[in-house]
């Protein structure tokens, strides 16, 4: 029969048939004995034993690939390479960046270096310093705060008594125009109101009318100032109000015979009919009360700037 083919005991290597050295590792090979069938017996071991520590000094011949099994992958074939999440990438990425911040951080402020005593102080100083600049401030704003409503309310009134006084200054101008204008209307009603021409004292009553509705506009005018009792051109505006109500007076009963007169086509022989109006404000001398209040009045009611 055929000998059983023998492997190195060092390193597994097949031992070919008649050899006394491993070609492999240059391992010793004991020589096959023979059984009385006259077979090799094999070594013991049918599974080759791994190498001692120590390897002999004489030189190894060049090895070659020892035969794989089948089925087992290849020494050569390395591993799959795993990629990396970029999500995790970007995570350690920032984690850095923190860490190196807070690493900038503590260098410049230097939480651990002590504060010498005297910089303290110093800055307690300077901090009460600014408390104290800062309340003083605040009262002074505070202060200003408060006067610059009263400041406004004093600016308010002061306009409001200069619009007093232009407005009653410019009534006060027209009051001696219309004085003149009544006595220009008597001198006519004197001369026309017994006309026989209708259209003569139909014009001269219209000149009337014409007068007393431009007084009645001014005496509108003073009422809608609604000068107020405390200003001081409150007195200066009563004055006013009643030189325009003697003005009205005036050229009401003016206008009042011109209505009388105008009722007749031919007013002969209704003279005292047609005057009455006239008389009825006249004073035990005949003079028109209404005229001598006016001109008593007239002279002192100038307003005055206050």
């Amino acid at each position: 029969m055929a000998m059983s083919k023998r492997f190195c005991t060092r390193c597994g290597a097949p031992i070919p048939d008649g050899a006394g050295f491993c070609v492999e590792c240059g391992a010793k090979v004991e020589p096959a004995e023979r059984t009385a069938d006259n077979q090799t017996t094999q070594p013991t071991a049918t599974q080759p034993t791994q190498p001692t520590a120590t390897q002999p000094t004489q030189a190894v011949p060049a090895a070659t690939t020892p035969a794989r099994p089948a089925g087992q992958p290849a020494q050569s074939e390395a591993a799959p390479h795993r990629r990396l999440d970029p999500s995790v990438i970007v995570s350690m990425v920032a984690g850095c960046v923190i860490v190196a911040s807070l690493a900038v951080v503590l260098v410049v402020t230097h939480p651990w270096s002590p504060t010498p005593a005297t910089d303290v102080a110093a800055t307690d100083a300077s901090t009460e310093d600014v408390t104290t600049t800062e309340a003083a401030s605040g009262a002074a704003t505070l202060s200003a705060t408060s006067a610059a409503p009263a400041a406004q309310s004093s600016t308010a009134q002061t306009s409001a008594q200069v619009d007093y006084y232009d407005s009653l200054e410019s009534i006060y101008s027209k009051l001696s125009g219309y004085d003149s204008r009544i006595a220009a209307c008597a001198d006519t009603f004197n001369q026309s109101y017994l006309s026989t021409s209708m259209s003569t004292r139909q014009d001269a009553s219209r000149v009337a009318q014409s007068l007393k509705k431009d007084i009645d506009d001014t005496s509108v005018s003073l009422q809608n100032l609604a000068i107020p009792s405390s200003s001081p051109y409150y007195a200066d505006s009563e004055n006013l109000n009643t030189l325009i109500a003697c003005l009205d007076k005036r050229i009401s009963v003016i206008c009042d015979a011109w209505t009388i007169s105008l009722s007749y086509a031919d007013p002969t022989g209704h003279s005292d009919e047609i005057c009455a109006p006239l008389k009825r404000d006249n004073d035990s001398s005949g003079h028109n009360t209404y005229k001598q209040q006016f001109d008593d009045l007239y002279a002192s009611a100038a307003p005055t700037r206050h």
